[in-house]
């Protein structure tokens, strides 16, 4: 609400609204979409009580960032995590005069921006900070600020705006440095993003928008079209060709259908072939988003709800409930199914307490759409099915042989084992071994191609390991093997 203007006109009904999290500044509440940030629960701005009571200071909420801590503060295996939230003050005119950091729950203190040289600030807005001069920057601590990404009105000041930005990227990086004197009225250095997003740049007269991005550490440009309805979003650099980046692409504002795209990189010594000022030279030089399609051959996008940029590539989880890992492959793209989850078929959607009989209907449904399709994607010699209530089975490919949880029972009830851990497979003789954790017990069991039980040998399953090339035995205190403690399956090698 616009306390200054308190007359209703810009209070909206919003319905059946969810949050995880609550900002509050004084006596005023801010109260953001579930998910929409990281930090959880009630956050409380501690700010001098001179800004609290001064009825001429707005305060509004200006973003959170996370740090994690270094590896030598990890306490029992969980990464601590410090979070930064900004405050941002403004007059009755919306000019902003103040900025406060507050880590965590701390006091918050105030952060001179004239430390880093930055005056003439329109907005402070999820941690970017405008300016007037067209040049974005982005909060990370109490103590650093980054470039982040450049706009029209600094375009336009540039008569070759590729020259002066690379001079002033190599200005900002000696002063980072140290090679490089800060001028005399800045005491704190800027320090650059990973990339920067460019905005003002047009593809023709009529003024329609690129999309344009800067990978400091490669200095490629990334060019492509907008589309009406569509936000592009920069995942990072193809690790393995070097000369092209991932991107996300959301269509319609779904947000829980999202697509992964490909973009080739232009040098930064190009940029002059491709644009005149601020202006593309011609239309067809903008790079076209390449779309990762449902599979190899296939003409129809694939869709996510979950991507993630990884090494080798991108992992995500696809609206169908496939987990895949995508490459680069020459002008088309290597996609490797990894996991099945259980939005892929509600066969996989076992009830709690319950397991799939062998041989049942359900069974024999999943073996079947898992043959059909494996035959669209690469893949790994097994996959990984995951079930509700944390059950997972596996699925050899090239036998189609399908191992799914199983249920016995005794006086205590039914329960579950669950495979947590495969350790391989014996193609002579159809069988597979598994690890199962079963309460306090880690049991190793042993099963048939046809998918029922062979075999439970109780609290050994911590006698062996799997990483891809080898099987693992650790026998602990245990000097001599039963004939059940064996297991026997194709690997390359075995470790002791």
């Amino acid at each position: 609400l616009d306390p200054w203007n308190p007359t209703g006109q810009n209070v909206k009904t919003i319905d059946n609204v969810v949050t995880d999290t609550i900002f509050s500044a004084g006596s005023g509440i801010i109260w953001p979409l579930q998910g929409s940030v990281e930090v959880k629960g009630h956050v409380q701005a501690r700010l001098p009580d001179n800004v609290i009571n001064n009825p001429n200071d707005i305060i509004s909420y200006a973003g959170t960032t996370t740090k994690m801590l270094d590896s030598n503060a990890r306490v029992k295996g969980v990464v601590e995590t410090i979070h930064y939230h900004f405050w941002c003050i403004h007059d009755k005119n919306k000019n902003v005069t103040k900025l406060y950091v507050q880590q965590d729950n701390r006091l918050a203190t105030k952060m001179h921006l004239s430390d880093f040289n930055i005056h003439q600030v329109l907005n402070i807005d999820n941690t970017i900070i405008s300016t007037e001069d067209g040049l974005l920057y982005g909060l990370e601590d109490d103590k650093t600020i980054v470039l982040s990404g450049i706009g029209q009105r600094w375009l336009l000041k540039k008569g070759n705006w590729g020259i002066s930005f690379r001079h002033y990227i190599d200005t900002l990086t000696k002063r980072m440095t140290g090679l490089l004197s800060l001028p005399a009225e800045q005491t704190k250095p800027i320090h650059i993003a990973p990339y920067l997003t460019f905005s003002g740049l047009v593809e023709n007269k009529e003024k329609n928008p690129l999309s344009v991005w800067y990978d400091v550490a490669s200095q490629q440009f990334f060019i492509c079209k907008n589309n009406e309805n569509q936000r592009i979003f920069y995942l990072g650099i193809d690790n393995e060709n070097k000369n092209g980046a991932w991107f996300l692409k959301i269509e319609n504002d779904n947000e829980n259908v999202k697509e992964i795209a490909y973009v080739t990189s232009i040098k930064i010594d190009e940029l002059s072939l491709y644009f005149q000022g601020i202006i593309l030279k011609k239309e067809e030089d903008s790079q076209q988003i390449t779309p990762l399609p449902e599979w190899v051959g296939s003409s129809s996008p694939i869709s996510f709800i979950q991507v993630k940029l990884e090494k080798e590539g991108i992992k995500g989880t696809t609206t169908d409930g496939l987990v895949l890992n995508i490459s680069r492959k020459n002008k088309g793209f290597n996609i490797t199914l990894l996991t099945i989850t259980p939005l892929f078929s509600d066969t996989l959607k076992v009830k709690e307490n319950a397991s799939i009989t062998p041989n049942s209907a359900d069974w024999k449904e999943i073996q079947k759409k898992i043959k059909q399709l494996v035959q669209h994607y690469a893949h790994t010699e097994i996959i990984k099915l995951k079930l509700n209530h944390d059950q997972q089975g596996w699925y050899y490919v090239n036998h189609h042989n399908l191992f799914l949880p199983f249920s016995t029972h005794d006086s205590a009830g039914i329960k579950i084992h669950n495979l947590d851990h495969c350790l391989g497979y014996n193609s002579q003789h159809h069988y597979a071994y598994f690890n199962s954790q079963q309460g306090e017990q880690n049991n190793l069991i042993k099963m048939g191609q046809d998918g029922r039980v062979m075999k439970i040998v109780y609290n050994k399953g911590t006698l062996y390991q799997r990483t891809s090339s080898l099987l693992i035995l650790d026998p602990g205190s245990v000097s001599v093997l039963t004939d059940d403690d064996y297991v026997n399956v194709d690997v390359p090698a075995l470790l002791i």
